[in-house]
């Protein structure tokens, strides 16, 4: 009997040592735009790296924790200005990379980069810089361009809605993955992404659990496995939105938005749809209504040999009021 009694104690003592575990916080960077944990401090890259200091600058600063991590101040050659945080290669998911991996205009002597961007979203968070090569390029420091090409990162509010929603939907797609941390190889290809820097003010600190860790995550693949419906649902979105005069879907123009940076959102975008088809399908009766108003005053028209009712009805008045005299 003690015995099952010490066993049943050392369970109870387990599990609330896993649910502490659980609920203990640590420091994340986020994705500004949808708020998609990108990088925890453990994944930081303190240590200084080798750079063109023609183009960038490094500089010591306190990053998430209380330790200090070297940044870089980097300029590309269109005289955009960047600062700059190192960090570890992510677990996958986390992150995509998009292009060719290229030695041009590198920060970082002899890492061909690629663009970074946010698993969740699309946004361009930075680069992904590749194992060093035998080749080096000196020169012009910093990636050439501010932004992937075709970038699905954040959309601008403008008044019309053709303008917010181009002909094609901007549809963001999450990753077509199970999030599940890749294994670094001894000796990495030379083209394989070993880490990766990000651009500081398209980042926001944010303590998050384990099981918000996992919250995310399981969004994110619960977004994955819907992505084709979604590109569906945006679809339908924009004919819709292109059917009305902006004004008449004002007010779901913010959730709209919303499903391009938010794999939560997404999984909403159903009753998004429902509601502006709703709203775009009562507004069309109306004019409808209105039209046919219009038809049958014209007729009326047409049939008084050209005058309106009100026409008519002052004649007749006038006919009146003369045979009284």
């Amino acid at each position: 009997m003690e015995d099952t009694t010490d066993n049943a104690m050392d369970g109870v003592r387990e599990a609330s040592h896993v649910s502490a575990s659980a609920q203990e916080e640590l420091s994340f960077f986020v994705c500004q735009q949808c708020r998609y944990p990108i990088v925890s401090e453990s994944e930081i890259l303190f240590d200084k790296a080798e750079i063109f200091t023609d183009q960038v600058y490094s500089y010591e600063m306190e990053v998430l924790v209380d330790k200090t991590a070297w940044c870089y101040s980097a300029t590309n050659p269109g005289a955009h200005r960047f600062d700059v945080l190192r960090i570890k290669k992510p677990p996958h998911g986390r992150v995509s990379f998009d292009g060719l991996p290229t030695l041009e205009h590198t920060w970082f002597p002899g890492h061909k980069w690629v663009y970074c961007q946010c698993g969740a979203c699309g946004q361009h968070l930075g680069w992904g810089y590749c194992a060093k090569g035998t080749t080096e390029e000196a020169g012009a420091a910093g990636p050439d361009s501010t932004e992937p090409a075709g970038n699905n990162g954040s959309l601008n509010m403008e008044t019309s809605a053709s303008q917010v929603y181009p002909a094609e939907p901007n549809v963001l797609q999450p990753p077509q993955n199970d999030l599940h941390e890749e294994q670094e190889p001894d000796n990495p290809a030379e083209d394989e992404v070993v880490f990766c820097g990000l651009i500081l003010t398209r980042l926001a600190p944010q303590s998050l659990t384990a099981a918000d860790m996992a919250t995310f995550d399981a969004t994110l693949v619960r977004a994955a496995s819907h992505s084709h419906l979604f590109q569906q649902h945006m679809q339908e979105l924009v004919e819709l939105l292109h059917s009305v005069p902006t004004v008449v879907v004002a007010d779901y123009i913010p959730a709209v938005l919303e499903l391009n940076v938010s794999p939560a959102a997404r999984l909403r975008s159903e009753a998004v749809l429902d509601s502006v088809r709703s709203v775009v399908e009562e507004y069309l009766r109306e004019q409808n209504v209105v039209a046919d108003e219009a038809r049958v005053g014209a007729q009326h028209v047409e049939e008084g040999g050209g005058r309106s009712d009100d026409e008519n009805r002052s004649s007749d008045g006038d006919t009146s009021d003369g045979d009284q005299h």
